[in-house]
């Protein structure tokens, strides 16, 4: 099945340590049907839908970078899915691109 590039943000991306690169996700409630990005604070069961908040690409790059909230991420090819946080499990390096508000996040400017 291709891979709907829609569902990706482009604003910015992950590199883990296995030099992998994944990208916020977006994600179907299966109640709501919303597609949505998914942010959480994380901790106990952070990464379940009761403990999520499912917000637009705005608010999730706000929650992760100024927050520090993990989102759901994965790879283009969809091998790696999972809940990512900024300086947490694997993620080494991020990727930003045009996103005036990833760039000012990353570089202060």
């Amino acid at each position: 099945m291709p891979t709907d590039l829609t569902l990706y943000s482009s604003a910015f991306s992950f590199t883990l340590r296995s030099g992998k690169e994944i990208y916020p996700v977006k994600m179907r409630d299966r109640k709501t049907g919303l597609i949505a990005f998914r942010v959480s604070p994380g901790g106990k069961r952070g990464n379940t839908i009761e403990h999520t908040e499912q917000v637009d690409e705005a608010v999730m790059i706000k929650r992760v970078f100024e927050d520090g909230y993990g989102v759901r991420c994965a790879s283009l090819d969809r091998k790696v899915l999972g809940q990512y946080k900024l300086g947490h499990r694997a993620v080494v390096k991020v990727n930003h691109g045009q996103d005036a508000l990833v760039k000012f996040f990353l570089d202060g400017s």
